[in-house]
């Protein structure tokens, strides 16, 4: 179904007749489908980094454990095992001299005998002797020894060379080792043998593995369950950073006014509170902004109402054709004025804004003076001349100067004194101009400094945008310095301008 509506657009007074086609339809209920997760963005976030650096952590100080743990426990059997075999060998070693020092002749009087002897009260289960004499060797089970030991013939050849203790292991596999201690042993009969004692270490070792499984299991439930935790917290942690993103998206240009909760003392914290700060001041420029276009553009509109009006009533006659075009004129000097002096301001936070150069302030107030004098009628007094060398941009500084005379000049009668002066102080050059003018209430000593702010309580009234102050504080703010003003109402006002000698800026330009 279809149909041609008409309908008037007025193009700059001018009404047409357009007409258009538009097709109805009847729209369907939307239905909000659920945002795919974009796995890109998750592996990718500070969530799953933190994430992942914490179970690398975990994983590489667990395995490290399991390993000192393992190696330690192994250390201390190798120990526990050695003073085990040690003591043995002392012991057949006391028992072959205990026989060999006594006169009794029911004892044993060789070294099969004695070995026999010994055994029969040292078997020890994981514990073997053995004892090799005449090419011969004995122990205390032969089957258990081989099947436990499986032993090579190579052990009993090289042990029946022996001359001086020897201690070693034989492996058999990866859980069981065989820690042996050997010495030779000298009879009272001449008979010489070898002794040898050794120690299973099956059973430890296959505990060790036991144990270090049970590590591995419980290390590996607790990593899960700490990442589980780690990825709640992290969560919590990186809130306030999700909702720093939120109000970033947010934030348009003419809404600078959302904050984001600050809570705790951590650097996430720290982070919110100077967003905040940012916001804050970016609120503050984009307010000052929209008020020195809203105050430019009401102050423009004017003159160019002024200048509109005129020329529209522009008469065939010469005299008012040379009146109409002086006003016109004097307009746009004044349009030009405010221009040149937005422009001005706009440069004050540049670092060009100054061409630095030592100036020598006696010099400079006393050419200053000359100056001023010419802004009216009054009575200009050069209260103090200051002495020494000043380094700032001398022609902004007289800018200073010119504006700070002009404004007490139209805040003052004809005829009234207006002290200007400059001295040396601290290593702070000091200028001020001195009126006796009808003061400037305290409760505006602050605002008079913005721009496109007049005095509410001047007696008379004058051309201007409000931005000559505003000007002078750029300036003397440019040089490192500060302006200040002491005002009593019906007495005078006093603005001094403070500037470091030698200010914390680069030269640019060095002016004679």
């Amino acid at each position: 179904m279809t149909r041609e509506p008409r309908f008037a657009v007025q193009l700059f007074g001018n009404p047409q007749i357009c007409t258009t086609t538009t097709e109805m339809t009847i729209p369907l209920p939307s239905v909000k489908a659920k945002a795919p997760i974009k796995w890109p963005i998750v592996f990718s976030s500070l969530r799953t980094k933190i994430l992942v650096g914490y179970v690398l952590l975990m994983l590489f100080s667990t395995v490290s454990s399991i390993i000192a743990i393992r190696e330690l426990l192994h250390v201390y059997l190798e120990g526990r095992v050695g003073k085990e075999l040690e003591r043995s060998v002392g012991e057949f070693q006391k028992h072959v001299q205990d026989v060999s020092v006594s006169n009794d002749r029911s004892l044993p009087n060789n070294g099969v005998m004695l070995f026999e002897s010994f055994v029969s009260r040292e078997v020890i289960k994981d514990r073997y002797y053995v004892f090799l004499a005449d090419g011969q060797f004995y122990q205390t089970s032969e089957r258990k020894l081989q099947k436990a030991v499986n032993l090579n013939p190579a052990n009993f050849d090289s042990w029946s060379r022996i001359s001086q203790p020897k201690k070693g292991e034989i492996a058999q596999r990866a859980d069981s080792v065989i820690y042996y201690s050997a010495i030779p042993i000298a009879f009272a009969n001449g008979q010489q043998g070898v002794f040898v004692a050794l120690i299973d270490t099956t059973g430890e070792c296959q505990k060790i593995t036991a144990v270090t499984f049970i590590i591995v299991v419980v290390t590996l439930g607790t990593l899960v369950i700490a990442l589980v935790i780690a990825w709640i917290f992290t969560k919590r942690m990186l809130g306030p950073l999700q909702l720093l993103t939120q109000i970033s998206r947010s934030i348009g240009e003419t809404d600078l006014t959302q904050r984001i909760p600050v809570r705790g003392h951590d650097e996430i914290a720290q982070l919110t509170r100077t967003f905040n700060e940012m916001l804050q001041r970016l609120q503050g420029s984009f307010d000052t902004q929209k008020d020195f276009f809203n105050h430019a553009s009401h102050e423009l509109k004017t003159p160019l109402t002024i200048i509109r009006v005129n020329l529209e009533l522009l008469s065939a006659d010469p005299i008012e054709q040379s009146k109409t075009i002086e006003l016109v004129t004097d307009e746009l000097d004044r349009m030009n004025r405010y221009v040149n002096d937005m422009i001005l301001l706009a440069k004050s936070d540049r670092p060009d804004f100054l061409m630095l150069g030592a100036v020598n302030l006696t010099d400079f107030t006393q050419e200053v003076f000359a100056k001023i004098t010419a802004l009216g009628e009054r009575n200009w007094q050069l209260e103090k001349v200051g002495k020494g060398t000043v380094v700032c941009d001398r022609h902004r500084l007289t800018q200073v100067f010119m504006n700070l005379a002009q404004n007490a000049a139209q805040q003052t009668e004809r005829g009234a004194e207006i002290l200007i002066g400059s001295m040396m102080k601290d290593g702070m050059a000091h200028f001020w101009v001195r009126d006796r003018g009808p003061g400037i209430d305290p409760r505006v000593h602050q605002m008079i400094f913005d721009r496109f702010i007049r005095c509410p309580d001047a007696r008379r009234r004058f051309d201007g945008m409000g931005l000559g102050l505003a000007i002078v504080k750029g300036i003397i703010e440019a040089h490192g310095g500060q302006i200040e003003l002491v005002s009593k109402m019906n007495i005078g006002s006093t603005f001094t301008a403070i500037i470091p000698i030698d200010p914390p800026i680069p030269v640019l330009e060095v002016r004679p």
